[in-house]
């Protein structure tokens, strides 16, 4: 059904997901190199940088016509998964890791290798929701308290969603849209679901991050979240609204993150933002090649801090100082009290 071709695809039709192409709320998030030879031989996505119709490199294309592609391909209410928007996650479950759950929203055409589980859901906006839902902190802690290692298809089945009547749906499905629409093979799904996507913007007005869209607003590049500061921000404020639909009181979501996701305090703790919401530097190893050195970056705050002059030939990848790291529990407790005060947290 499928042969092994690492290349650029034609369409959406040739790109066959493996797991290292997609990462917490991102679909695009690392490209297999030219002549790929294993897991780690990717580069990072530069979301600021890609075209609007962007494909990334993959490993597999399909081996047979496309008849009998499809004609192989699982249903759902008698069509081919793959005429859907869908939800999908990496299997094997890194319960030490940063992040335990890897999940993403992939276009209509698309496949995956076994490696990768994907759901399809009766509607986009039950789809935008319990996607964004996947991404929270929450939700990880729960699938990393269980313990295994693999989220399969059964299991996936387990995993909490929104109630429709849940005043926290629609805000969820707005960062979900704002966090996967990042190319014009999502604009049918952001034209159907935005507008009824209605959510507070926003809990922050920091400049790094971009003008919150209008209610009528067509799926355009600027739909989009892309600089690294505002898609963390967007996730930051999934954590809360997950947090509120779960009647999780802020110091048990602070004490979640605390003490179940070691790695992730640790990059949060080092991971320096510029003026325009570019990482300056980070010590996240998912991030390899992102940002300055460790050397160059050192280099670049003794300049900052005390005047000591940049030796000739440093990088300084147009970055835009001062440089800023940032508190994720203090930036949840931010969001937390922003949407306690703008939504109601009324369940069915």
């Amino acid at each position: 059904t499928l042969r092994h071709e690492t290349r650029f695809p034609k369409d959406v039709r040739e790109w066959i997901l493996s797991g290292p192409h997609f990462y917490v709320g991102t679909p695009f998030n690392k490209t297999p190199r030219e002549g790929c030879k294993h897991n780690q031989d990717y580069e990072v996505v530069d979301l600021e940088a890609i075209p609007d119709d962007y494909l990334p490199r993959t490993n597999y294309v399909p081996a047979c016509d496309l008849a009998t592609y499809l004609s192989r391909t699982p249903k759902f209410k008698g069509r081919p998964v793959t005429e859907f928007y869908r939800h999908v996650h990496r299997r094997m479950l890194a319960l030490t890791g940063e992040r335990t759950v890897v999940a993403a929203i992939v276009p209509r055409e698309s496949g995956q290798i076994h490696t990768v589980v994907s759901v399809v859901f009766a509607s986009n906006s039950e789809l935008c929701s319990a996607s964004a839902l996947t991404l929270s902190l929450p939700v990880d802690y729960m699938i990393r308290a269980k313990g295994g290692s693999d989220l399969n298809v059964g299991a996936a089945g387990m995993v909490p969603i929104a109630l429709e009547t849940s005043r926290i749906r629609p805000a969820l499905s707005a960062r979900g849209l704002r966090l996967n629409c990042l190319t014009t093979h999502y604009a049918d799904l952001w034209n159907e679901v935005w507008p009824n996507s209605e959510s507070p913007g926003w809990s922050s007005n920091d400049p790094r991050l971009s003008p919150w869209p209008t209610a009528s607003a067509k799926g355009s590049r600027a739909s989009a979240v892309r600089n690294a500061f505002e898609r963390r921000w967007a996730l930051v404020e999934i954590d809360a609204l997950a947090a509120l639909e779960f009647n999780l009181t802020l110091p048990e979501l602070g004490t979640i993150y605390r003490t179940q996701f070691p790695v992730l305090r640790q990059y949060e703790n080092d991971t320096w933002f510029d003026t325009r919401g570019r990482i300056a530097f980070t010590a996240s190893k998912g991030l390899v090649g992102v940002g300055l050195d460790r050397k160059s970056f050192e280099l670049w705050q003794d300049h900052l801090r005390r005047g000591v002059p940049l030796p000739s030939g440093v990088d300084t990848q147009n970055l835009l100082p001062p440089f800023e790291r940032r508190d994720r529990e203090e930036d949840m407790g931010h969001a937390y009290e922003f949407f306690t005060r703008t939504l109601s947290k009324g369940k069915a």
